[in-house]
């Protein structure tokens, strides 16, 4: 059975508890999906439990639902069982919300946003927090739309050399550069999760950095290598922005045996 998915932040949901949904949800309840009364849904808190409920009341600006099942999906999980999480610049236009969209419905488990010297300016209050709310809902109507419950995490832009130095003491970084003749990124992934030696993906976050529409600088490319970042390639083609982070996530994830 195919059920409508509606998002109840952080709640832990008990079978004949009545939720309220939020405006927006509701409006997509009654507006958009034009649901009646009696309708089965599913609602998820974004934090990995998803439950089944039936419509009470089909108001558009406060609408209403029972649970029925508490537990029906609490094993279910299309969650990757690797976090990989994407460090992403500002790009232009739609470019971002495109990768941001895309990833999360591939099973990225968060993302960082970075600005460099060839990528957009953050823009000046309140711009950034009104892009920052777009990106939020570009993910959560993703992570709607793919069946996942867990909510990927995203961060404020913030500058790249602000940022590596500070992730460097969490993850294992990989950093995407087409302008060296560099090991290939699946040759990155059997070295860290070699079956002779320690694999240090079980031990670490990993996360991988894809650059901007003009590229990295080589004082940046430097930077990562200081940071320890393992440097790699993404294949003989140059990708674009928007592109790179999708190919990068598909290879690690498939090497991973997640697809």
């Amino acid at each position: 059975m195919h059920l409508r998915r509606f998002y109840v932040p952080h709640r832990e949901m008990k079978a004949g508890e009545m939720i309220r949904l939020s405006p927006r949800e509701s409006h997509h309840l009654v507006r958009v999906l034009r649901l009646d009364c009696g309708t089965t849904v599913s609602l998820f808190n974004g934090r990995g439990k998803e439950v089944w409920g039936v419509v009470e009341s089909a108001n558009p600006t406060g609408a209403t639902v029972r649970i029925t099942q508490a537990s029906h999906f609490t094993e279910l999980s299309r969650e990757t069982k690797t976090p990989v999480d994407l460090i992403l610049p500002l790009l232009k236009a739609h470019k971002l919300e495109i990768a941001l969209r895309m990833a999360t419905e591939f099973g990225a488990s968060g993302f960082w946003l970075f600005t460099s010297e060839h990528s957009v300016p953050i823009p000046q209050a309140p711009g950034i927090e009104n892009k920052l709310r777009r990106w939020e809902y570009v993910i959560l109507e993703a992570v709607r739309l793919s069946g996942r419950t867990i909510l990927p995490r995203l961060s404020a832009p913030s500058p790249l050399g602000l940022l590596l130095p500070e992730l460097a003491h969490t993850h294992i970084i990989i950093f995407a550069y087409e302008g060296e003749n560099l090991k290939k990124l699946s040759d990155i992934l059997s070295t860290l999760c070699s079956p002779s030696g320690t694999n240090q993906v079980e031990q670490e976050r990993v996360c991988i950095v894809t650059g901007p529409e003009g590229g990295f600088t080589p004082g940046e490319v430097d930077m990562a290598r200081r940071c320890g970042a393992y440097l790699c390639s993404l294949g003989r083609c140059i990708l674009r922005a928007e592109t790179a982070p999708i190919a990068a996530l598909s290879v690690m994830l498939a090497h991973f045996g997640e697809v």
